[in-house]
């Protein structure tokens, strides 16, 4: 397996978690708009590293 290949592995195992609700961040919370790529909460874009690691106000995204 090379290097791409490996990456592309590691990428669809973080998607995956993310999904699942197992790693919390931006993408999977309920306060997101996908669109704009802002918080409802805070009506702003979240820096890089609040939108991977989550913050305090993270509230599980409702699944319907």
């Amino acid at each position: 397996m090379d290097s791409n290949e490996r990456n592309e592995v590691v990428v669809k195992f973080q998607k995956k978690v993310i999904e699942a609700l197992v790693w919390r961040s931006c993408l999977n919370c309920e306060d997101w708009m996908n669109v704009s790529e802002e918080c409802k909460r805070f009506c702003t874009r979240p820096p890089c590293e609040v939108i991977v690691y989550g913050c305090s106000e993270w509230i599980a995204e409702i699944p319907f």
